[in-house]
């Protein structure tokens, strides 16, 4: 269902592969070769979130750019509904929910749900874990204005804040973001309650909550 709204939508779906040392490349590639709606495939030189979305943002061509990540899934309905109701007047960049795929994983990892659709105005501090990139989507001229996301941010850097970081700096340039508790990707994370991959991914968070707000204060 998701295809067919993606081709009816003329949606573009850009993959990117973050240096991986495996064959997560050959595995993209052969997928765009024969996938159903519009694909691009780009492969960064070195590995980090802020890289590969940077990656993506120049790899893509359209200007509603939405980011999610390799272990979500769209809930059905997922393109419809950001196109039919992104208002670039109204707002120009946001997050929507991040649902639990597997009820047993940690909920305390990178997941969000929203009682109401609510607005971030222009020259807010968005608190830390406030915005979360698994599910977002920006205009392409909050990144013209105020600067792609940061490259030493974000998995693969030791400091995950890159998301709240781009979004702090977006709402400094004047823009105006937006959340949406009906848009929603499932994150299929797989740590599990008690785990050391929890608590270790739970210890990273605290570490990028303190680099975000050090880079506030600077």
């Amino acid at each position: 269902l998701e295809c067919e709204a993606m081709r009816r939508r003329s949606v573009e779906l850009v993959l990117v592969d973050s240096a991986s040392n495996d064959n997560t490349f050959e595995v993209m590639t052969a997928f765009a070769a024969q996938a159903p709606m519009a694909t691009r495939v780009a492969r960064a030189d070195r590995p980090g979130a802020g890289i590969g979305r940077n990656l993506g943002i120049a790899t893509a061509t359209h200007d509603l750019l939405i980011f999610s990540d390799d272990d979500c899934y769209p809930e059905p309905g997922y393109y419809d509904r950001i196109l039919d109701q992104f208002d670039f007047s109204q707002y120009q960049y946001g997050q929507g929910e991040i649902l639990l795929f597997d009820p047993s994983d940690d909920s305390r990892i990178a997941t969000t749900k929203f009682a109401q659709e609510m607005r971030i105005p222009p020259q807010s501090i968005i608190r830390a874990g406030g915005f979360q990139s698994a599910n977002m989507f920006a205009h392409r001229k909050v990144f013209e204005k105020a600067g792609l996301f940061a490259e030493d941010l974000g998995p693969g850097t030791g400091f995950i804040c890159e998301d709240v970081e781009f979004a702090t700096r977006a709402s400094f340039a004047g823009f105006t973001g937006v959340i949406l508790p009906s848009w929603s990707v499932r994150h299929h994370h797989g740590r599990k309650p008690g785990s050391r991959e929890s608590e270790d991914a739970l210890r990273s968070y605290d570490v990028g909550r303190g680099a975000y707000y050090a880079i506030l204060m600077t």
